[in-house]
């Protein structure tokens, strides 16, 4: 697989800016110059990225394997994902406190025993 003008890729391994680890972006010119393609990332903004940073996409726009476990540690490592784990935990142990009669020498579903 090529990079090309109008193809697309997967950024991977920046260190300046690994937000952008993960990101699909669409090659829109290549400088020869500086030796970096022009990109425009899913936001509309554009960035220059060499091509050791760059995973051409495969036919039918699937990212390779490499670029969703990428894209998967990306998600993983927002805040929201902390609070929506946080969330889903606070909701199964909602739904045994309802089920398993309250706390602990409370006497009753939900009720707390003071």
């Amino acid at each position: 697989m090529a990079l090309v003008v109008g193809g697309r890729a997967c950024v991977h391994s920046l260190a300046g800016r690994p937000e952008l680890n993960g990101e699909l972006v669409s090659l829109l010119s290549y400088d020869d110059a500086a030796s970096r393609w022009t990109c425009r990332t899913s936001d509309g903004g554009r960035v220059a990225l060499r091509v050791a940073n760059l995973q051409p996409m495969r036919d039918g726009g699937a990212p390779p394997p490499s670029a969703a476990r990428a894209w998967a540690r990306r998600l993983a490592s927002l805040p929201w994902a902390h609070f929506a784990g946080g969330l889903l935990v606070t909701l199964l142990v909602g739904q045994l406190f309802l089920r398993g009669g309250g706390w602990p020498g409370g006497g009753g579903k939900g009720g707390g025993g003071r």
